[in-house]
Order: C-alpha cells, then structure tokens, then sequence
C-alpha cells in the first residue's frame, strides 16, 4: 500500500489511508531516514507523493 499511495499520491487511497500515509511518510522521512532510504531503493518511492511534498 505504501508503494502505490507514494507513485500516485495516494490516488486510490481511502480517506482513512490517506491519514496513515499524510502521518507515516513524513514521520520516516525525519525520524527513520535510514529506513526511508531502504523503502525507497527497495520500492523506488520517488513518486507523486514524495515530489509533491519534498519538504516534508
């Protein structure tokens, strides 16, 4: 789930989801970097969510 709400910006996403991925990314991207850099090289999460948010 995480790989795709990521590659389209959460665009099959129930609200429910959207609310764990709005919480979940951010919180790795800043706490957990070395396990945001395992996801990404393993999931290739560089997609719509992580461009449209790359402050975050």
């Amino acid at each position: 789930m995480l790989a795709e709400a990521v590659a389209t910006d959460c665009a099959k996403c129930t609200d429910v989801q959207k609310g764990f991925v709005g919480k979940i990314i951010p919180f790795l991207r800043k706490n957990r970097v070395e396990e945001w850099k395992r996801l990404q090289a393993k999931y290739g999460l560089q997609g719509a969510w992580a461009k449209a948010r790359p402050d975050v």
